[in-house]
């Protein structure tokens, strides 16, 4: 009886000790490198028809002396500017093998501007952005920009009529993600605002843009 008694709880040590080796895969074998969560693949499931970002940029913008824009205090015009947006694949990738790899967003904004210098003033609207994607890098994704849009303004400037007026915009700038689904957004841009003779005086506001800003990606 004892030696049956010493077999069994031997048998049962046994069995407790093989259970977790046949139900769990053998991690020490596994030969498989851990993925990146940033990989390039990965990153750009997040660009695609259909996929969506939601952003908000904060930035400031300075008059430069283009064209008729010498008139009056406009080249002294400086400004802070908020603009939250969202944005939607127009297409999936093109041209897969290129080094322009990339593809299409539309991006709806809804530009805050306060102006600070010469005069205080105010300016929102709203704007359409076409942005194409670089595709090829991993963490960034570069980008250029352009779109038109309208906005009211009540800038005070010598050179500019108040009230509704037309924005042209461009530019460049890029993605830096963070994480597997935000990224830092910054961008450069040229900003034109005039309201294409509606009103006199209309000698145009030409600036330059900066903006920075969160970038949130839905697959």
């Amino acid at each position: 009886m004892p030696s049956l008694f010493r077999f069994r709880r031997c048998a049962l040590r046994a069995l407790f000790t093989a259970f977790p080796l046949l139900t769990h895969p053998c991690l020490a074998d596994s030969k498989e490198p851990a993925s990146s969560p940033l990989a390039v693949e990965e990153t750009n499931d997040f660009f695609g028809y259909g996929k969506q970002e939601w952003s908000i940029a904060g930035g400031y913008g300075f008059g430069v002396g283009l064209m008729g824009s010498n008139n009056g205090n406009i080249k002294e015009l400086r400004y802070a500017t908020v603009i939250p947006r969202w944005g939607i694949g127009l297409g999936d990738p093109l041209a897969e093998s290129s080094w322009y790899k990339g593809n299409f967003d539309l991006l709806v904004e809804a530009p805050l501007l306060f102006a600070y210098h010469p005069e205080h003033g105010f300016a929102g609207g709203g704007t359409l952005m076409l942005r194409y994607n670089f595709l090829q890098l991993e963490r960034v994704v570069p980008f250029i920009e352009a779109g038109a849009g309208v906005v009211g303004t009540d800038f005070d400037l010598k050179g500019q009529a108040d009230g509704f007026n037309f924005s042209l915009q461009g530019g460049l700038g890029f993605h830096f993600f963070v994480l597997p689904q935000v990224a830092v957004t910054a961008e450069s841009r040229f900003h034109h605002i005039s309201n294409a003779g509606l009103r006199q005086p209309n000698s145009g506001i030409n600036a330059c843009l900066f903006l920075i800003g969160t970038s949130f990606f839905v697959r």
